[in-house]
């Protein structure tokens, strides 16, 4: 396995790094105002806005919450709704929607973090092909 070839302090040193500011920056720039609102206070326009001193206070929760397995109760609750699959289902039947989950922006910033750096390992690490363009 490719893991055995690497000496244990190597193994997760991509994985284990603190986010910085400038990786929420990022995410946060890249969180298009179209993006679905929560139940909290903070939305993607209110973010960006934030400017520095909230990346700073972001880029420090999330590292709390990296490095000590923590994740807040408000990032694991969601609001559930049902869109409609589209044209021709009939809008009586519950088959006829597809069910949504919108989380707390701030969870959804720490999950594209995460996201992007499992990512990053795989692709560098070899584990994804480059056959595999799907899902990716």
């Amino acid at each position: 396995m490719y893991l055995e070839h690497i000496a244990p302090d190597e193994q997760h040193a991509e994985l284990d790094a603190p986010f910085t500011i400038g990786d929420v920056d990022f995410c946060i720039t890249e969180c298009g105002y179209s993006t679905a609102e929560d139940n909290q206070l903070l939305t993607p326009q209110l973010m960006k806005m934030g400017g520095p001193t909230l990346s700073k206070a972001l880029a420090c929760l999330f590292n709390a919450s990296w490095s000590t397995g923590f994740v807040p109760d408000s990032w694991k609750v969601a609001k559930s709704l049902p869109l409609p699959k589209g044209h021709g289902a009939p809008p009586s039947s519950p088959d006829s929607f597809r069910v949504i989950s919108i989380t707390s922006i701030v969870a959804r910033c720490m999950e594209r973090l995460v996201g992007w750096r499992l990512m990053k390992h795989l692709e560098h690490s070899g584990f994804l092909l480059l056959s595999q363009f799907g899902f990716r």
